[in-house]
């Protein structure tokens, strides 16, 4: 069985908590911003949804070459 290093686990998983929870695809923690920008928080997870599951999917990719 190949060694795992939990440093790049755990990084990946703070990535994704880090995303989640700064309202890049929850919506509802984007109503501050888009009171600012004067446009609909849906809209606005709405544009940031492909940018942020690209994002998920390279930082996946270089977690399994690093382990």
């Amino acid at each position: 069985m190949a060694k795992v290093k939990t440093s790049v686990l755990a990084a990946l998983g703070q990535l994704t908590a880090v995303n989640c929870g700064g309202g890049t695809i929850v919506p509802w923690a984007l109503i501050a911003v888009a009171a600012v920008c004067k446009t609909k928080p849906e809209e606005i997870a709405r544009k940031n949804f492909v940018p942020v599951i690209l994002g998920y999917v390279a930082a996946t990719i270089v977690a399994m070459i690093l382990m």
